[in-house]
C-alpha cells in the first residue's frame, strides 16, 4: 500500500468512527474580539460627609484596559452599603462625561452629586459606575474603601427643649454652716437660619424661671446670720447685637452634631443679715451667666437631640450649676 493511499484510508476511518458516534463536525469559531474597549474605574474618592440636598465633590480614576478605543459615556454616582452595585443602591443626582479613551489610557473626571432628600441618615460607600461599557461587568464600578457618612439635616430649623439647672449643698466648719438650693427652669426657643454649621441663631420666645435660697449661720454668743431669697423670671434680649444678647448660640461641628448656647439669666435677691443684736435688708438685682456644650445624643433624617455635657460660666470660670438636665432638639423646617 502506497503512503498516500494509507493517508486517505486513515481520514475515512476517523470519519466512520465519528460519525457512528453522533459527533458533530465542529465548525470553524469566530475570532476572539481582542479589540474591543473594557473601561475600568480603578478609583473613586469621596468626602467623610454629605450632606442631604448639598452637593459634594467625588473623583474618578478610569481606565481603557482593553485594546479597541472606547465610546464617550456617563459615569454615574450612587449610596451602596456593600460596594457593589444592585437594585437597593440610591443614585445621586449629577454624573461626569468621559470621553472616548484608546485602548490601555488613563483618564480622570470629576463630578459635583447631591444626596436625594429622603436619604436615611447613616453611613454609605459612594459608588462610581460606567455606563455602556462592552468590558467585564466587574470592572464598571468601584467605591473608595471609606465610607461616607450622611446627614440629613442642610437648612433653616429650629431648636426647642426643656433644661432644669441645679445647684445644690452645704458646708460645715468652725465658724458656722452655709446651706443653698437654687433652681432655673429655661424653655428653649430659637430659629436657625442657614444650611451650614455657622448658621445663625436667633431666639424665638426663649423663657425661664429662677428660684434659690442660701442660708449662712454663724457661732458663737452672739451669732451671726446670713439668709438670701432670690427669684426671676423672663425672656431673654435677643436683638442681633453680640455686645447685648441675652440668649446667643451656634453648632460646634460641621456635622452638626455639638452646639453651644449662652444664657444670662437675671433675678432678685432679698437679703435678711445681721447677729443677735441687729438685723439687716437689702434687695439686689443679680445676673447668673452660663455657657453650655451640647453634644448629640439621638438623630433621624430630619432632626436632632442634644444633652448638655459641659458648661462654664463668664471668661471661662467655673460655673456654680452642678446639673444641667434635659434635652434640646433642632428640627428641620
Amino acid at each position: 500500500m502506497t503512503p498516500a493511499r494509507s493517508r486517505r484510508r486513515a481520514l475515512a476511518t476517523l470519519l466512520a468512527v465519528g460519525l457512528a458516534a453522533g459527533a458533530p463536525l465542529a465548525a470553524p469559531g469566530p475570532a476572539v474580539a481582542r479589540d474591543r474597549a473594557d473601561l475600568t474605574v480603578t478609583r473613586t474618592t469621596a468626602p467623610a460627609t454629605a450632606t442631604t440636598g448639598k452637593a459634594f465633590r467625588v473623583e474618578t480614576g478610569i481606565r481603557n484596559a482593553g485594546l479597541g478605543r472606547s465610546a464617550a459615556t456617563t459615569v454615574r454616582y450612587y449610596l451602596s452599603t456593600d460596594q457593589r452595585r444592585d437594585r437597593g443602591d440610591r443614585a445621586l443626582g449629577g454624573s461626569a462625561r468621559l470621553k472616548s479613551l484608546i485602548g490601555g489610557t488613563s483618564w480622570d473626571v470629576g463630578a459635583r452629586v447631591t444626596v436625594p432628600k429622603g436619604t436615611a441618615p447613616g453611613r454609605y460607600y459612594v459608588l462610581a459606575c460606567v455606563e455602556a461599557d462592552a468590558g467585564p461587568a466587574r470592572n464598571d464600578c468601584k467605591a473608595p474603601s471609606r465610607r461616607t457618612r450622611v446627614l440629613s439635616l442642610a437648612g433653616d430649623g429650629s431648636i426647642a427643649g426643656e433644661l432644669t439647672l441645679r445647684d445644690v449643698g452645704e458646708t460645715s466648719s468652725e465658724s458656722g454652716t452655709s446651706a443653698w438650693d437654687r433652681t432655673a427652669t429655661v424653655g428653649i426657643r430659637i430659629d436657625v437660619d442657614g444650611d451650614s454649621y455657622d448658621a445663625t441663631f436667633a431666639d424665638d420666645g426663649s423663657r425661664y424661671t429662677y428660684t434659690g435660697e442660701e442660708h449662712r449661720d454663724g457661732t458663737g454668743e452672739c451669732p451671726t446670720f446670713w439668709d438670701r431669697a432670690e427669684t426671676g423670671e423672663g425672656g431673654f434680649v435677643s436683638t442681633g447685637d453680640p455686645f447685648t444678647d441675652e440668649i446667643h448660640g451656634g453648632f460646634t461641628r460641621v456635622d452638626r452634631s455639638g452646639l453651644r448656647i449662652g444664657l444670662f439669666v437675671h433675678y432678685d435677691a432679698a437679703t435678711t443679715y445681721g447677729d443677735c443684736d441687729a438685723s439687716h435688708e437689702q434687695a439686689t438685682e443679680a445676673l447668673n451667666v452660663v455657657s453650655i456644650e451640647f453634644d448629640e445624643v439621638a438623630r433621624t433624617a430630619t432632626s436632632v437631640t442634644y444633652r448638655a455635657v459641659d458648661w462654664e460660666a463668664e471668661l471661662g470660670t467655673s460655673s456654680n450649676w452642678d446639673t444641667i438636665e434635659g434635652t434640646i432638639t433642632f428640627a428641620l423646617d
